[in-house]
């Protein structure tokens, strides 16, 4: 889908994924930059969006802390700790329990807490057999130690992008209500912009299934905002696009420049239909004087036919 949109997708499988853990043997690492690190620097790639499904809401704007390569951040489910998503599914007394064992290290207690919830619940059962796996834990409380370097906080000043976090208003696995918490930590970022999808919209599950589409049009549609006004501000486009997800998806973007010249009037008339007299009194494009936003305009009126014609660049778009 996203490559009928016009963006060029790379696809890993990171540590603790797929074959790089059952073939290769590497398990989870907190440390998703390094990752992303190789994956950036092995395709050459720079000005990257990273998108993050799931796990991958804390993933990916942990690897866009540690790499300014990547400029746009999408956390496709509200995440700032793997451990309170965790503990935050169950009841306030069990998770004050847990906090209190937890500060007290009581390994034996933990253990037989979760060992009784497991065997209640199926999900739990399995969740804790795979986790152990997967992050290389002995036993329950050397995943719940484990589950806490997942966390936002001490990184988060470090996030300078822009950044869109995406939530479900009924997730059974994360209360979306915790992004206010996340949202709080976010202090130097770019932009910040939140989209809750809820059930009138059919999205309502963890990370929105039912109607992902919706989703995707979203996140492309915010890509594209961004780059429009890079393109407007700097008379460039965004060189790459890239998506990150606890899949290992990557989504990168060939500049539309390459395909065809007349990529920036276009994009520019988009930016400019909604927001004219925004444009027109705004220092905030000081590149175009008053002469060279005439032309532009012009020319895109001349040539908006054309648009049509462009399969890439109206895939891009719309």
């Amino acid at each position: 889908y996203l490559r009928e949109k016009g963006f060029e997708v790379y696809m890993f499988e990171g540590p603790g994924q797929g074959g790089v853990m059952r073939v290769q043997g590497m398990h989870f690492t907190h440390e998703w930059e390094k990752p992303v690190k190789a994956v950036l620097d092995y395709f050459r790639l720079d000005d990257v969006t990273i998108i993050g499904i799931s796990l991958g809401g804390y993933l990916a704007p942990r690897a866009a802390a540690f790499d300014k390569r990547i400029k746009r951040v999408v956390a496709w489910s509200v995440f700032p700790c793997f451990q309170d998503v965790i503990v935050g599914m169950q009841k306030p007394a069990v998770q004050k329990l847990f906090r209190i064992f937890m500060a007290l290290h009581a390994r034996p207690l933990i253990n037989l807490v979760f060992g009784i919830k497991a065997k209640k619940e199926p999900v739990i059962d399995w969740g804790l057999k795979h986790g152990m796996y997967a992050y290389e834990a002995k036993d329950a409380y050397g995943y719940a130690k484990k589950l806490k370097l997942y966390d936002i906080a001490p990184i988060a000043d470090r996030i300078t992008q822009d950044m869109l976090i995406v939530g479900a208003n009924q997730d059974h696995f994360i209360d979306y209500r915790m992004v206010g918490r996340e949202i709080n930590m976010l202090k130097n970022v770019k932009s910040l912009t939140f989209r809750l999808f809820t059930d009138k919209e059919d999205a309502q599950n963890h990370c929105n299934v039912g109607n992902g589409k919706l989703v995707l049009d979203n996140i492309c549609s915010w890509i594209v905002f961004f780059l429009v006004r890079v393109a407007v501000i700097h008379k460039k486009l965004a060189h790459t696009v890239i998506c990150n997800g606890i899949f290992g998806s990557l989504l990168a973007h060939r500049p539309v420049t390459q395909r065809n010249k007349l990529t920036l009037p276009v994009l520019a008339y988009l930016y400019f239909r909604g927001n004219w007299s925004h444009v027109l009194k705004s220092a905030a494009v000081p590149v175009y004087n008053t002469v060279e936003l005439i032309i532009e305009i012009a020319l895109t009126v001349k040539l908006i036919n054309t648009l049509f014609k462009l399969n890439g660049l109206c895939d891009i778009i719309f």
